[in-house]
């Protein structure tokens, strides 16, 4: 996607917003949720805030797309201002999905899942250097968070449902080092569906 075309900006700019579209009702879905879960807790206003900071943010990038979208700039540098964007939402992302996995129950929480799904995603957007950066990111954010509570210096937020579970820290670290490896597992398969996207898009060229 480094080369501009009418086909793929048209097919980016179209992902894009429906990506937000999914954002807005993945978001309200979940937030919800938590409010569920947490209701009556010390945690509701808390997780109250972090719904309303993401359906800000998520607000604020709607406008910046629609901006630039009426915007009388050329194609290409709407493409790359798109791009730009469109990566550094993808950084809040797992900003905010990081901060789910601790209101979830930490290294217990079925959240993670969404950094592998969320990249995994991501790769029909970005290129090869953004997903890799994606992709370490999150698991810097992810053994980020488990080190914090190694060392005792927080602890997750544990559903009522999840409170008799008992984690040590061999668990914590056996965690850690498995969601490296799938990440890592995870960042080869991406690869490798690139690269057949990639070469699909040059034949379609071709044969226009």
């Amino acid at each position: 996607m480094g080369k501009l075309r009418p086909k793929s900006f048209a097919f980016f700019l179209e992902q894009i917003h429906r990506g937000n579209r999914l954002r807005w009702s993945f978001g309200t879905g979940i937030g919800l949720l938590f409010l569920w879960v947490y209701w009556g807790t010390a945690y509701i206003e808390t997780i109250a805030l972090m719904l309303v900071l993401l359906m800000v943010a998520n607000l604020g990038f709607t406008l910046a797309y629609r901006g630039i979208e009426r915007s009388l700039a050329g194609r290409a540098r709407k493409f790359r201002l798109f791009k730009r964007i469109a990566f550094g939402q993808a950084l809040l992302d797992l900003v905010f999905i990081t901060a789910g996995i601790h209101f979830s129950g930490g290294a217990l929480s079925p959240l993670v899942l969404l950094y592998i799904l969320y990249i995994g995603a991501s790769a029909i957007l970005f290129s090869i250097g953004f997903l890799f950066t994606l992709n370490i990111i999150s698991v810097f954010l992810y053994c980020g968070l488990v080190q914090v509570y190694i060392a005792h210096i927080s602890a997750p937020v544990v559903p009522w449902f999840m409170q008799n579970m008992i984690i040590s820290d061999t668990f914590l670290r056996n965690t850690q080092f498995a969601f490296v490896i799938i990440m890592l597992l995870n960042g080869m398969v991406i690869y490798t569906y690139i690269q057949k996207m990639q070469l699909g898009w040059q034949d379609a060229d071709l044969q226009r």
